[in-house]
């Protein structure tokens, strides 16, 4: 069965209950095509969101600590609120999503596009982990004091670990 045809319960759910009755915690939402979905107050705590489409999702205040949201597309994301306490979110892409309160303690940003972040803060972002080698916007490499050419830089040292996998057995 395609993945989108099992999403498809997923997505009537969301639309018959409000977000408080649902708990999608631990999920299998691998790929799952959630965009613009209202899932504000949504407790996805560990849900496997791995390549998800949640861009322009209303995720205000859900719980998406320990999920698993490696190359999800998060851009436009509203995550007002959201709690990202140890989420993974290597690769996931992050563009223009609005951060205001969002907990990203020991988040994992490892190639993460953070270009046009809106209403985040330095304090915000240096409680993740590897925030270092993350993609920022001018404005808020600024804010981290991180040089202008960060951003090059975070790409070569990323190409390197891939070059460093595979030599690896």
């Amino acid at each position: 069965m395609k993945k989108s045809l099992l999403v498809l319960p997923l997505i009537a759910a969301l639309f018959a209950v409000s977000a408080q009755e649902i708990d999608l915690g631990t999920d299998q939402l691998q790929g799952a095509d959630l965009r613009s979905a209202n899932l504000r107050g949504v407790y996805l705590r560990s849900a496997q969101l791995q390549g998800a489409n949640l861009s322009f999702a209303q995720l205000q205040e859900a719980d998406l600590s320990f999920a698993q949201l490696q190359e999800a597309d998060l851009r436009f994301a509203q995550l007002q609120e959201a709690d990202l306490t140890f989420a993974q979110l290597q690769e996931a892409d992050l563009t223009g999503a609005l951060l205001s309160g969002a907990d990203l303690t020991s988040a994992q940003l490892q190639g993460a596009v953070l270009l046009e972040v809106r209403a985040v803060t330095a304090s915000q972002i240096k409680r993740a982990t590897n925030w270092r080698l993350a993609f920022y916007s001018w404005d808020v490499l600024a804010d981290l004091n991180l040089p202008a050419d960060h951003n090059e830089g975070v790409e070569k040292k990323l190409a390197e670990f891939e070059q460093e996998k595979t030599i690896m057995p």
